[in-house]
């Protein structure tokens, strides 16, 4: 989804502006929002996918200068109607994630 919104503004935006735990590749854009209430799988650890995450202003901030430098919410409003980004996961069990693995839907 990130990539996505780089396509529509034509401006490169720092993944880590959103402060995300977890980023999924070769996703569809937007797709995340559809897991909303069903469960996700990362190598041994099952999560639940429970709701769409809304943006506010600390993501106007580049990570890497501390400069805000774009309005990410408002960008987000202009663009799809919604202010969100990404999703929250919770754990259902203990156990270790690396970059790299892969997920699968439950």
């Amino acid at each position: 989804s990130i990539k996505d919104l780089e396509k529509k503004i034509n401006k490169k935006i720092d993944f880590e502006r959103f402060r995300g735990n977890i980023y999924i590749d070769d996703l569809e854009p937007w797709k995340e929002f559809n897991l909303i209430n069903d469960y996700i799988k990362i190598s041994n650890v099952k999560f639940k996918v429970s709701e769409r995450i809304p943006r506010c202003s600390a993501t106007n901030i580049n990570s890497l200068t501390r400069v805000i430098d774009m309005n990410l919410p408002q960008i987000l409003k202009k663009n799809y109607g919604h202010t969100d980004m990404g999703v929250y996961l919770i754990p259902l069990n203990s156990g270790l994630i690396s970059n790299k693995d892969t997920f699968l839907l439950n």
